[in-house]
């Protein structure tokens, strides 16, 4: 790639965009703010119900949204989402690109320890990489990286080689370029630090949770989590005091929404979170109540249905496009979501830089039935596939209204219910005919984009797990679709590695095109997310930073507890 500007000039402009500015490494609020805070405010424990469970603490093992607020609490990542939507240092102190976008240059933050009293330095650093692209394995072999050895490496396959430049500096060469490093670091929030002794040790990899951040686990099984403050945390607030300042925060597993909203009602919870999804019933009402604080996402989430193109009855193009062209997503949002959503034009949602309305097929009933109807003939019977959905009532209830959309069609969809937990272990690598799941969200496709090519070791990658059979295939691990389509291939590799946002752009937005031309996957509806809070808790409206500002005061993994405390 060739750029017409000299290459500092071009650092600094990448720099500015990103907002890596450096910053002290103490909380950085307004006069007025750091007089409220007060040693009293430490102190006390709270109950959060959540409707996922926790499915372990390995870097294979995938938290969804709300058990993923609940990891949060433990594990830090080097990034963060800031309340303007960048991602902007929090472990890390900045990142510089080289011109071409294939090296990367990441400073860190001194004085940051994990639980075990590890050093945060980029040892460490390199040891988390090293464990998600694959080299580790290399290293001290496959029985004692089993725990890493997951979804991580298909997002982080790209990266070549991690070196130690000094304690507090480490250099990334990738094999393609990405101009989205910081996003690809922050990984929807998922890309924690672990203490290198968790990720070495099999029998503690995946129970024993060790990060950095402001508490530490007390006791887990699947459906409760209780985590204590850890007395050492790297941060203390403007006023001086230790953060955080709760001493326990409980999460609880409800799965059912009126079992969630109800304990918020009572106190029995201190805080829930909900999703439109399947609580927009819910929603509605406890956005009513004068007695919560609410803190809402956004609608910056965009659920899909991925179609496995591997495997009957989706393998066949019309036979994809016939399901999305018979749903109804005006009624679906109007009955099930209870109006919170805005129905899907595109794959992803407008805020996207890939949204595309080109080649997306709507609701069309008699269209569906003439795709179903050609399906059935390449198929040599009527359309006819199995759709997992969460054991919830309200995910139940809303599989069951697109299933009798779907028969309107002639098309029949079978519901196998299962835990969500399950259904994303057996999503990658897919087993499914189709499935729903939320990876598109955000404004930036960083996220977004390891999801849609065929294998993300990208052409010609000279990694080499590329060359043994068994460990190869985990560079597709995160192709639901499970496509292998070159010109699609080539446009999103292309727009990761493209430094100017116009034509990075473009790109994107020919391979949305080409995603829904083929009906590789589809959408229904945008998601958000809410919060409910009582009073009594405060600090909720959205951590203070390091660099850029605030974060984000709630996103899909609900909200960040480091700040929070109870009112006195």
């Amino acid at each position: 790639m060739t750029l017409n500007v000299n290459r500092s000039r071009r650092v600094r402009q990448i720099a500015i965009g990103l907002g890596l500015a450096l910053a002290v490494s103490t909380v950085g609020v307004s006069g007025s703010s750091a007089a409220k805070v007060q040693a009293a405010k430490s102190g006390g424990s709270i109950t959060v119900g959540i409707f996922d469970t926790f499915p372990g603490w390995g870097p294979k093992d995938n938290p969804a949204n709300s058990a993923l607020m609940a990891a949060k609490t433990i594990y830090e990542t080097l990034f963060e989402l800031n309340a303007d939507g960048r991602y902007v240092p929090y472990l890390a102190q900045s990142i510089t690109p080289s011109a071409d976008f294939k090296v990367w240059t990441l400073k860190l933050r001194d004085g940051i320890t994990f639980h075990d009293g590890t050093k945060f330095d980029a040892a460490a650093v390199k040891a988390n990489l090293d464990a998600s692209n694959g080299t580790q394995i290399l290293t001290i072999g496959l029985a004692r990286s089993a725990c890493t050895a997951g979804t991580n490496l298909g997002f982080y396959s790209n990266i070549l080689k991690n070196t130690v430049i000094d304690p507090l500096t480490l250099q990334i060469n990738l094999h393609l370029a990405n101009s989205e490093m910081p996003e690809t670091l922050y990984a929807s929030g998922r890309a924690f630090m672990r203490s290198p002794a968790q990720l070495t040790d099999p029998t503690k990899c995946g129970t024993t949770p060790i990060g950095t951040g402001p508490f530490k686990m007390s006791a887990w099984s699947q459906t409760e989590l209780t985590v204590v403050k850890n007395e050492n945390y790297w941060r203390k607030d403007a006023a001086g005091v230790q953060l955080p300042y709760l001493n326990s925060i409980k999460f609880v597993y409800a799965k059912e929404s009126a079992q969630r909203a109800n304990g918020v009602k009572s106190g029995t919870f201190d805080a829930i979170q909900t999703t439109s999804a399947s609580d927009s019933k819910q929603m509605n009402s406890l956005r009513k109540n004068s007695s919560l604080q609410r803190l809402n996402s956004g609608a910056f989430w965009y659920p899909s249905t991925w179609f496995n193109t591997t495997i009957a009855p989706f393998n066949v193009k019309e036979c994809r496009l016939a399901v999305s062209a018979a749903i109804d997503r005006a009624q679906y949002v109007k009955v099930r979501l209870n109006g919170i959503g805005e129905v899907a034009t595109s794959v992803v949602g407008k805020s996207s830089d890939l949204y595309n309305k080109n080649g997306f097929q709507g609701f069309d009933l008699a269209k569906a039935k003439t795709l179903a109807a050609t399906c059935a003939t390449a198929l040599g019977k009527p359309l006819e596939f199995t759709f997992p959905t969460d054991t919830s009532s309200d995910s139940q209830a809303n599989t069951t209204f697109l299933k009798n959309q779907l028969a309107k069609a002639g098309i029949t969809m079978n519901v196998k219910v299962e835990e969500t937990a399950v259904i994303i272990k057996n999503a990658f690598p897919q087993t499914y005919q189709a499935m729903g799941l939320l990876l598109n969200e955000a404004k930036g496709a960083g996220f977004v984009m390891p999801f849609w090519v065929s294998d993300n070791f990208g052409p010609a990658s000279p990694n080499p797990l590329t060359k043994i059979p068994t460990l190869a295939p985990l560079g597709k691990i995160l192709n639901l679709s499970k496509t292998n389509d070159p010109a699609l291939d080539a446009a999103l590799f292309a727009a990761r590695g493209e430094g100017n946002a116009a034509k990075k752009a473009a790109l994107y937005k020919s391979a949305t095109k080409i995603v829904q031309e083929n009906g590789y996957s589809t959408a229904v509806a945008t998601t958000e997310y809410d919060m409910f809070v009582n009073k009594k808790l405060k600090g909720i409206d959205g951590l203070p930073l390091l660099s850029g500002g605030k974060a984000k005061s709630m996103a899909n993994y609900g909200m960040n507890f480091t700040g929070v405390y109870i009112e006195k």
